[in-house]
């Protein structure tokens, strides 16, 4: 009869942390998540499936975009890095990433004064995220560049509707 109640409570115990788990949100397979802070960044963040999101590259839309500070000339750089795809964890019963990365050669796009001057500039990113529900995932993205860096910065991206 102990060993009964003992195998019991271990079955119900692992059934709870199961439970757990899947009741963790995963973002929507294969849709794409989106935010803008005007004139400073965007992230876009693409599923794959519910449980991991798709490089930046060659194809996939993952990335990251910095609106870099105007030159003394009065000029507005982008300076935009891909994503090196990640798988999702739960911790806490929430999916969770976090990644630091380095991009060798990051598109740093000149706007104006001259339109679509591409140099190719080294850059670093760290970005962490929380799948909050089926329709948010929030965390938090850093760049390192010599001309072009930013500071940790909050984003909360949602689906994009089309």
């Amino acid at each position: 009869m102990r060993v009964r109640r003992t195998t019991a409570i271990a079955l119900a115990l692992a059934l709870t942390v199961c439970a757990a788990a899947l009741a963790a949100a995963v973002p929507k397979p294969s849709g794409e998540y989106f935010y803008r802070h005007v004139g400073k960044f965007s992230i876009t963040l693409t599923a794959k499936s519910g449980k991991s999101l798709v490089s930046g590259k060659p194809t996939g839309a993952s990335s990251v975009l910095v609106v870099c500070p105007k030159t003394s000339s009065g000029g507005v750089d982008e300076l935009q890095l891909g994503f090196p795809g990640v798988r999702l964890k739960v911790i806490d019963r929430h999916y969770h990433f976090s990644v630091t990365y380095t991009e060798k050669h990051a598109n740093l796009v000149t706007i104006s004064p001259v339109f679509g001057h591409v140099t190719h500039e080294r850059a670093i990113a760290t970005v962490t995220g929380t799948v909050k529900s089926g329709k948010l995932i929030a965390g938090t993205v850093a760049v390192q560049n010599s001309g072009c860096g930013m500071a940790t910065s909050n984003y909360s991206a949602r689906p994009i509707k089309l």
